[in-house]
């Protein structure tokens, strides 16, 4: 950590002293002598006073009880100093629009964590915004190779027109925690992810990253956008979070295992996916969601996800209902089980598969679609699932599938799949909860192992 980016002083007490003496080199760019036995690193001698601050709790805001009378201050303090153990910054009642960023943190491990949370466990009681936001400070918190860190119960606030990030992961970070937190945007038709997306990951590596128990209100682009690098970092797990209105809900990239569970994605401003994987590799977990938006393309979209024999994906017991696909296998997809979904969709197909898909299972899914004209599952390919059973493929349209023109359950049975599956209407209760009310449909499916 610099001072200033024109005068470049180290500011951090771990880097201190850490460089070696090398012979003919004796003093520094200002003429200062140079330490014969700890020289500084870089161009200058320097010193940092202060010590590692120590484990424990410490309080941020106005009051006289108060260690910190800024979020930033105590944010430029771990820069500085580093910890000595465990710490937690409790912040009191209040707004602070005060955007901070903070690197890596020295001496932060999983014993000695950071916690950031507000003082009495309640999000509405701190709001931490920016209503300065800029291209260039697009954030609320941005958090740059930060380990080992808990963001919890507080409101993270950016309504900005053009640009309203709240929380940004960059460089290669771990074990980062975002629970019981909201984030509040503006609603906005722009479907610019980078600009407006409440957490924003943009070429990061966050193993461990976890994101739970938060609701996300209002803004453009994604609600949290995860776009990793080639080293397809795990640990990801998205659970039990709320968005309403945002565009799209959950787009990830280059993460591996994934975990995206117990979401709930509703509103009538949902445009984009409620939930995107696009090379995501081994043992995802999307389960458990429910996805209302009349508007929304599609409720799941998976592209590139390539498991594999005994460590296969599981798509299971999401509620969906959108506009146009309800579940978007687009191509390359190996390994995905898709159990037990209940699709519900306006205009297009309640099942879309495209090219390169193989070794895929769809066994007790519901599959209903309104549109007059338009068969309930579209099979790129018969091949496409190794096993398609179970399932009920509902339309008012003649034909149930297509595959290789437009075909009627019975002649889609005739290709070797689905041969214990229906095509009849399951009388949902509502579009929000898809609660089959058809006594025929009741105890069709078969059970799954696990």
């Amino acid at each position: 950590m610099y001072d200033t980016d024109s005068s470049l002083v180290p500011l951090a007490l771990a880097l201190d002293n850490l460089g070696t003496p090398i012979a003919g080199i004796t003093d520094d760019i200002y003429g200062n002598t140079r330490s014969e036995t700890t020289p500084d690193m870089g161009a200058m001698e320097f010193t940092v006073t202060g010590s590692h601050l120590a484990g424990g709790s410490y309080t941020i805001g106005s009051g006289a009880d108060a260690d910190y009378d800024s979020i930033s201050t105590a944010l430029n303090d771990l820069s500085i100093y580093g910890i000595s153990g465990p710490i937690t910054f409790n912040i009191q009642v209040g707004t602070y629009d005060d955007p901070a960023a903070l690197g890596q943190v020295y001496g932060a491990s999983a014993t000695n964590t950071i916690t950031i949370q507000s003082a009495d466990a309640n999000a509405d009681s701190v709001i931490w915004e920016n209503t300065a936001n800029s291209s260039a400070s697009n954030y609320v918190l941005k958090l740059n190779g930060t380990d080992h860190i808990t963001l919890k119960n507080i409101t993270f606030k950016n309504v900005g027109a053009s640009y309203s990030q709240k929380v940004v992961l960059s460089g290669v970070t771990d074990s980062v925690t975002i629970d019981s937190s909201k984030f509040v945007g503006t609603v906005t038709n722009n479907s610019n992810s980078n600009n407006y997306s409440s957490v924003n990951g943009y070429n990061c590596e966050a193993a461990g990253l976890k994101i739970k128990n938060s609701t996300f209100n209002d803004g453009g682009g994604y609600a949290i956008i995860l776009s990793g690098t080639s080293s397809h970092q795990t640990g990801l797990e998205i659970s039990s979070n709320t968005f309403t209105n945002t565009y799209g809900g959950i787009y990830i990239v280059n993460f591996d295992s994934v975990t995206v569970r117990s979401n709930t994605i509703v509103g009538a401003d949902m445009y984009s996916e409620g939930i995107y994987l696009n090379s995501c590799h081994g043992a995802n977990v999307v389960e458990d969601n429910t996805i209302y938006a009349p508007d929304m393309t599609s409720g799941i979209y998976i592209q590139s996800c390539q498991a594999s024999a005994g460590n296969e994906a599981t798509i299971a017991n999401n509620l969906i209902s959108v506009e146009d696909n309800g579940i978007h296998l687009n191509t390359n997809n190996y390994y995905q089980n898709i159990y037990f979904n209940s699709v519900k969709v306006r205009d297009s197909y309640a099942l879309f598969t495209y090219y390169g898909n193989s070794n895929n299972t769809l066994i007790n899914n519901i599959l209903y679609t309104d549109a007059v004209s338009t068969p309930a599952a579209y099979f790129y390919n018969a091949s496409v699932f190794t096993s398609s059973n179970y399932n009920d493929f509902s339309t008012s349209y003649t034909y149930s599938i297509y595959y290789s023109g437009y075909k009627t359950l019975a002649q889609w049975q005739s290709y070797g799949q689905d041969s214990s599956s229906v095509s009849m209407d399951p009388a949902y209760d509502t579009d929000s909860s898809l609660v089959p009310t058809s006594y025929i449909l009741d105890n069709l499916g078969t059970p799954i192992a696990g």
